[in-house]
């Protein structure tokens, strides 16, 4: 499924929300084994990180 934004006064383009708040589906990171990296999340509230380091750990199987 292919989603296409439509660009309004209150949409720009890039909404920078945190994971599990927007349209991606995370359910592809379950895919990801044996990653020790850094995941980055570009967001503007300590709100934002908490929901999104919960997303993250809940699809990468770490909850």
């Amino acid at each position: 499924m292919t989603m296409v934004a439509e660009w309004t006064s209150n949409y720009d383009g890039d909404e920078h929300l945190a994971p599990g708040k927007g349209t991606v589906d995370y359910k592809v990171l379950k895919q990801i084994t044996n990653y020790r990296g850094i995941y980055n999340m570009e967001v503007f509230s300590m709100e934002d990180v908490f929901c999104g380091k919960a997303t993250l750990l809940k699809y990468l199987g770490e909850n």
